[in-house]
Formats: structure tokens, sequence, C-alpha cells
């Protein structure tokens, strides 16, 4: 398989496919990418000069050294620092150790090393093809290696090389969006979920291959496949295909503009209901007014019934709706005290932690400027944003892009971090409420 992907226009090789390009020789297996990764860009050189025996030392570009770089959650590419691959080199010289003092034959060690020592591998990390190149060019020619390691050699990486095909997956993980090359960045190479998944509805997730894996892992998220049954994966898949679409790209702008055209209507109708007119003529301005709008909905409630796409998209928000009211329904409020209003009517059931309530307001807003269900590094990057932009001041503190977090504060005034791993959980809770 093609292991190239492309990042903002430009070649890369994802860490973790780097000992497949470079066939597994020591240089660049995941030992060798770890130790190379680990070395500093820059190191002195002694030399000896012949002025009164003495000696220079030269900063010179250390040939060794392979700069890598991480896809952040907002796009942007950072270079890591060679210090951050210290904790890696150090795993695996632990799962080394941990295998070593199994008792199994050799080879059976050295298959279950290469495929942990993969996944131990940083995710989301990538190199320059041209740097791995160069980087080859300097270490793994035959006059740069000693002549006892010439299996170390590598005079060209292996850019389509045979991968296992539970790895495919796993070499792309965090790289989701670029992999592989041209492959499923681009319209023309949309391919549905259902038939991706065809074979292996009824299989659970442990024992998915590939990129039946990955398609799991990263498009059917957040619903849980293992908690589903298999109708209930297909009927997943299936919403998934229509949302994601190229060619329903224009039937779902036209479905949804009517969904908008009728939800504005209903809602100008409660606000002019909710007035309490103050005199005959503000009463005769109401009444004329309702009829007018009540009319146009009911013209426009006409036309989506006609339709059939329209009447059974219709029909499951109807159902949704029902749902999410018998979820959230509030208990009646005491005479004279004005209900809660939701500013967005975000739909479902709302989380009791202002933290999780700002994340669903975020996922909301996303989905309806982009028309589709948000992902939570979408929302994360938005609750981001609105930290660094001082928004929703009495909650939100600051943000830290580092640890992929948001600080917000309590109702007691305690400062808590609210990260990915609560943001998944939120929205899964809120997308299974709207069902």
């Amino acid at each position: 398989m093609d292991v190239v992907v492309q990042i903002q226009g430009r070649d890369a090789l994802p860490v973790r496919a780097v000992p497949f390009a470079g066939r597994w020789q020591w240089m660049s297996s995941p030992d060798g990418i770890a130790s190379a990764c680990l070395q500093k860009p820059i190191k002195t050189v002694r030399f000896e000069t012949e002025l009164n025996g003495g000696a220079k030392e030269v900063a010179v570009r250390n040939r060794e050294h392979l700069p890598s770089f991480v896809l952040q959650s907002n796009g942007t590419v950072r270079p890591l620092h060679p210090g951050e691959w210290s904790f890696c080199a150090v795993e695996l010289k632990g799962l080394e150790a941990k295998l070593r003092g199994e008792k199994k034959v050799e080879d059976e060690s050295f298959a279950s090393w290469r495929r942990q020592a993969i996944e131990t591998l940083p995710a989301g990390v990538f190199v320059w093809l041209d740097d791995f190149k160069r980087w080859i060019s300097d270490t793994c020619q035959p006059d740069c290696v000693d002549q006892e390691q010439d299996d170390d050699v590598i005079e060209e990486p292996t850019l389509q090389p045979l991968v296992p095909p539970e790895l495919e997956g796993v070499l792309f993980e965090g790289l989701r969006s670029n992999w592989p090359r041209n492959r499923l960045n681009d319209e023309q190479s949309f391919v549905p979920l259902s038939s991706a998944l065809a074979d292996w509805f009824e299989t659970p997730f442990d024992d998915l291959s590939g990129e039946q894996w990955y398609r799991v892992k990263t498009d059917f998220w957040p619903m849980p496949w293992d908690e589903l049954s298999p109708n209930q994966r297909r009927e997943v898949a299936a919403q998934w295909d229509y949302s994601h679409d190229p060619e329903a790209a224009d039937e779902r702008q036209r479905l949804w503009d009517l969904f908008c055209r009728q939800d504005a209507l209903q809602r100008e109708i409660r606000e002019w209901e909710a007035l309490k007119p103050q005199s005959i003529t503000e009463k005769a301005e109401q009444t004329d007014r309702l009829l007018a709008l009540r009319e146009q909905e009911r013209l426009l409630r006409v036309q989506l019934s006609s339709d059939p796409v329209a009447s059974s998209a219709q029909d499951d928000r109807a159902q949704q709706q029902g749902e999410v009211e018998a979820v959230t329904q509030e208990p009646a409020q005491p005479v004279g005290v004005e209900p809660a209003t939701n500013e967005l009517q975000i739909p479902g059931k709302q989380p009791h932690v202002a933290g999780g309530k700002l994340a669903v307001k975020a996922a909301w807003e996303i989905e309806l400027e982009t028309k589709r269900a948000a992902s939570v590094r979408e929302v994360m990057k938005r609750l981001q944003s609105w930290a660094d932009e001082g928004k929703e001041p009495e909650y939100l503190i600051r943000s830290d892009p580092k640890k992929r977090c948001v600080f917000w504060r309590t109702e007691n005034g305690d400062e808590k971090d609210y990260g990915e791993g609560a943001c998944a959980k939120t929205i899964k809770l809120w997308m299974e409420s709207r069902r």
C-alpha cells in the first residue's frame, strides 16, 4: 500500500510507516527512528590544528538527526523537539526487555516486538519525505555504513511496501484526513462507509481488519460499535454516507434550507404568540401577522409532505424530537415563573456541568454552520478559541494547546480542565439523546 501522505501539499511519511519504507533495516526500525529523532540537529566537531598543536571546535549539521513533526488538532504543523522522543525511546527499550523476559522462541518474540513497537511510536507524527530521503543518503548508504553492517544499507525507500492488514489503520492514526495520499481526501475518492463495511457489520470491533478498523474508529465515531446490533450499525453507516456523499451535497443543501425556513417560521410564530398586545391596534397587528405566518408555514408543510425525500427526513426529525422531548421534558413551572429559554434551541439532553454545556453549545453551532455532525477536535478547537477570545468568561478561564484542553470554573469557583476525552463522552451522550 502507498504509505505517503500529503500534509499542506507536501509529501510526508508517518513515523509508524518508516520501518516499512526502510524494509526494517536497523536504522529505520522503531528503535533506529527514535534514536535518529532524538539526535540534536547540530553537533560540535573537534578538529586538530597545526598551529601550536591546538584544536578547534566547529558546529556542524548532525547527519544522523531526522527532523520530525506533529500534525496538531487545529491542522497546523509543529516541529518536535528531540527531547520529546526520550519517552518513546525508553518505552521501546522496556518493550524489548519485557519480550526478552518471556519464554518465546526468537522468531515469535521478534514478530511480537515488531507489531507492538509500531504502536509505541507516537501517533500523528511524521517526517517530510525529502528529509527522510536526505537522511537515508547521509546515514544509510554503503559509504556511510560499516562493512560489518551491510544489512543496514538503504539505497531507496520502499513507498508501497507490504503492510499487514491489521496494521494499516495504525500507521495513519492521527493523520486521518491525509490517509493515504490522494485516497480519501478528495471527492472523486469518496468511499461509502456502507460499502467499506459491507462484510463486517457482524464483526466485533477488536476483530476488524485494516481499513475497516480505521473507518470504524474515525468515521463511525462517536457511536459505540460493540454496543449496537448489526442492523443499527448499517443504519449509522447509511446516515454517514448520506451526510458525506459529494453527489448528495445539493440535495442536503435543499433539505437544509427547507427545514431552516420551517424552523424560522415556527420560531417567529411562537414569538408573535407570546406578545401581549396593549391596544386594539396592536392586537389587530398581531392577528394579521399570525395569519400570514401560519399560512406560509402551512404551505411549506404541504411542500415538504409532497417531497418523498423531505417527507422521510421530516418523519425522522419528528421521531427524534419526540424522543428528545421525552428525555428532556422539564417539570411544570409554577405560575408566574418564566421558564428558562434555550438561546440556540439546542436539541437533545443537556449536560449538568458548565463544561459539558459549553461543549454541546459549540457542537450545535458547528453543526448549524457545516450541516454535519461536529467532531471532537472541532469542538475543542472552538472551546479553545472562545477561551482565548474571552467568550463565556463566567465559566471559561483559559486554553492549554499542549494538553488539548480548556480550563473552566465550577460553581464553587474551582478550576478544572476539560479535554478531548471528556468532550468525546459528552458529545456521545448528547448525540445518543437526539436519536
